[in-house]
């Protein structure tokens, strides 16, 4: 038995809790965590809620049977890609952007609106 008191067994129950814990348990508790926020997110940018819901569910699903961790970083890349796309619509649709396409939509729009 070493200086803290655990024997080689004990040291080896404890390594594979905290595996568990962070192969599993912990990332569950954190997709469960984000999964509120990205729920409101999206209903903010205008997903009807059940879609929203839907979408979400899917994804967390495959990221929960990925079969390894590059498997599982491809598939969050995938997810907030799909949000980002959606932030930038919204922000498209709002007239929020100001990059080069914002810039050129307010421009034709102005220009619609002086010729009407």
């Amino acid at each position: 038995m070493g200086l803290v008191g655990f024997d080689a067994k004990g040291a080896k129950e404890i390594k594979e809790r905290l595996e568990k814990f962070f192969q599993g348990d912990l990332q569950g508790r954190f997709l469960f965590a984000i999964r509120d926020f990205f729920q409101i997110a999206f209903e903010q940018l205008g997903v009807l809620p059940d879609k929203a819901a839907a979408f979400i569910d899917t994804e967390f699903e495959r990221f929960k049977n990925a079969k390894s961790p590059e498997e599982r970083a491809q598939i969050g890349q995938e997810f907030l890609a799909s949000f980002n796309a959606f932030v930038d619509a919204f922000n498209i649709v709002s007239g929020n952007v100001n990059d080069s396409v914002g810039r050129m939509l307010q421009k034709e729009e102005r220009e619609y609106r002086l010729a009407a």
